[in-house]
């Protein structure tokens, strides 16, 4: 199960982050996002690697006051855990 998430604007942009699972079985993180709490646990926008602990939202794609993200860690079996949700 992953730690929580945090959304943050700094001068290099919007950052997601998101404490590490300590689980040798961690494949990646999935990363959502949506206007509501519920369509953040639903549309997947991007993968990382078990290695990633945040990700850069790119300029055309920046998020909007009051949007909600999620992570969720995967397994190398494809399972994946609680989503972890945060709002801007």
């Amino acid at each position: 199960e992953s730690g929580p998430a945090f959304i943050e604007s700094n001068g290099l942009g919007v950052l997601l982050t998101w404490e590490p699972v300590d689980d040798p079985r961690v494949f990646a993180y999935r990363i959502f996002r949506g206007d509501t709490k519920k369509s953040a646990r639903e549309n997947e926008i991007a993968v990382e690697s078990a290695a990633a602990r945040y990700f850069v939202f790119d300029k055309q794609n920046q998020p909007k006051q009051g949007e909600w993200f999620g992570v969720q860690a995967v397994g190398v079996d494809g399972t994946g855990g609680a989503i972890r949700i945060c709002q801007k």
